[in-house]
């Protein structure tokens, strides 16, 4: 439960820092949190968590022990006509599948898909994979 209530403080002021979310839109999206149904389990090193929102939708969370990063976020919404839609990942990689029949085309496994990796301190892009080696690549941000 201790957990669980520094998660909400965390929500109410870590998570909405960088949106244009009004303190009515916030103190909405904290209630529907705090009034979901709430699975929690510890699989190795990992804390998952698992929200059950009134409209149908779905929160998972996974969580480092070690440090309390967020490792995984995704979404499962309802459509209009109540059809839940694949999990939407929002931070984290979704695993890589190759699940299909022999005529199914999809992309290649080895083709490099970037994913947000946000911690605490910084906002971060996983790419992977990298078949080539770094002196390869360049990387730049700009400023605007």
């Amino acid at each position: 439960k201790q957990w669980y209530q520094r998660r909400v403080r965390a929500i109410n002021t870590n998570y909405f820092i960088n949106t244009n979310l009004s303190r009515v839109q916030m103190d909405a999206w904290k209630e529907k949190l705090i009034s979901a149904r709430k699975t929690a389990i510890v699989q190795g090193s990992i804390r998952k968590v698992h929200y059950e929102l009134g409209n149908e939708d779905e929160l998972a969370e996974d969580y480092d022990m070690k440090t309390g990063e967020l490792l995984v976020r995704k979404w499962k919404k309802a459509s209009t006509i109540g059809k839940k839609t694949d999990w939407i990942y929002e931070v984290g990689c979704p695993p890589l599948s190759n699940s299909g029949t022999a005529d199914t085309m999809w992309e290649s496994s080895s083709t490099p898909r970037a994913f947000r990796q946000d911690s605490k301190t910084h906002f971060a892009w996983r790419i992977q994979p990298l078949p080539w080696p770094m002196s390869n690549y360049k990387i730049s941000v700009e400023a605007t």
